[in-house]
């Protein structure tokens, strides 16, 4: 008689979904790596407009340049607000996709215990089968006349 596990199916689910949301979590990190990539770039960006603006303006800036540098200095600083938000929702979705992995794993290994709960229960149950037919087989020759004769 073969083992078959009677969640086979189920288990194999499981463990697509947790192959799944391996994935997505990789995915997240990746994002949320690279919206921290972008604001650090931003950062330096607008670090180093601030310091050139800072050494035009000692030697005294025409009034469109130092509008230009105005602007240009604003844009910068909203982006590098919107890279922050939008860096912090990154990494929110990274610690939900963590959650999930976590709870697929656990579901995995829950159906795999399981599984091995029912497969030692299987042996259990095989071994007493051969018990029984071995106790059967011996009861049969104790009482065949034929082989009692044999030494």
């Amino acid at each position: 008689m073969v083992f078959v596990y009677r969640f086979a199916k189920l288990l194999e689910h499981r463990r697509v979904q947790f192959r799944e949301a391996q994935v997505a979590l990789a995915r997240a990190v990746e994002q949320a790596s690279h919206m921290d990539r972008l604001l650090a770039e931003t950062a330096s960006a607008l670090e180093n407009c601030r310091h050139r603006w800072a050494q035009r303006t000692t030697e005294g800036l025409p009034l469109g340049e130092h509008l230009a540098f105005e602007r240009y200095l604003s844009d910068l600083e909203r982006r590098l607000l919107q890279l922050k938000t939008a860096r912090e929702r990154a990494w929110r979705v990274v610690h939900e996709k963590q959650k999930r992995l976590m709870e697929q794993d656990r579901e995995v290994k829950k159906l795999e215990r399981l599984q091995e709960v029912d497969y030692e229960k299987f042996q259990r149950d095989q071994k007493k089968r051969e018990q029984k037919k071995l106790d059967a087989y011996g009861v049969r020759l104790d009482l065949d006349p034929l082989m009692r004769n044999f030494p």
